[in-house]
């Protein structure tokens, strides 16, 4: 089973895919490259926690979509927008976020393996970390279905041993791998009428079986 992997692989590329996204980086907050020398916009994946649903697991996903805020030192009246770029951050980071969740829920990941469950959440950060950072922490509930049995696992052998199939009297048995799947024999009646054979007839059963009947 690869599915961490292959899913913070998926929205790595993903991300760096959108022209609004410099940089990914993964992992705890403190993980966030948040030096000025870091091609911003920056996206920051982490796995939250991880829910087994048999057959499937639930991944709990947050991706901060961050940009520099860049502040304009000249005094402003204007108490709507301010004198900052932190506007622009939040509108370009948004549509970032609304374009992968889009991708996952009908466009080119939307996939057998991965599916988008529930409804997102945007929650904005205004001016965050050292470098003073915006955009928006987005979280969503991705489900990967593994696929794993006990038998697809190292496990002692008797978890996944053959079954024995056999009738009452013994006269038919088969051993049948893990897995594999048992095709019954079947019985055949021929029919004689005044010692020629007039018909046959083959009925499914769990022994092989020829029945001779006369008339």
């Amino acid at each position: 089973m690869i599915g961490y992997y292959d899913l913070t692989t998926v929205l790595k590329t993903a991300l760096l895919e959108d022209e609004f996204v410099n940089t990914v980086t993964k992992g705890k907050t403190d993980r966030i490259d948040i030096i000025k020398q870091t091609l911003f916009p920056l996206a920051h994946v982490r796995v939250e926690n991880v829910n087994h649903e048999s057959p499937a697991l639930r991944f709990s996903i947050s991706i901060e979509l961050l940009d520099i805020l860049d502040i304009n030192n000249d005094q402003t009246n204007d108490r709507f927008s301010y004198n900052d770029n932190e506007d622009d951050i939040l509108n370009t980071q948004l549509a970032v976020g609304l374009r992968l969740v889009e991708r996952f829920r009908r466009g080119d990941l939307f996939t057998d393996d991965y599916q988008l469950d529930g409804e997102p959440n945007y929650e904005p950060i205004h001016n965050e970390y050292e470098n003073g950072l915006s955009g928006w922490r987005l979280t969503l509930d991705i489900l990967y279905n593994h696929e794993m049995t006990i038998c697809g696992v190292e496990a002692p052998s008797v978890f996944c041993s053959p079954v024995v199939v056999e009738n009452s009297d013994g006269s038919y048995s088969v051993s049948v791998p893990s897995g594999d799947t048992l095709i019954l024999p079947d019985d055949t009646f021929n029919i004689y009428v005044n010692g020629v054979l007039d018909s046959t007839q083959i009925v499914p059963s769990l022994k092989d079986s020829t029945f001779n009947i006369s008339a």
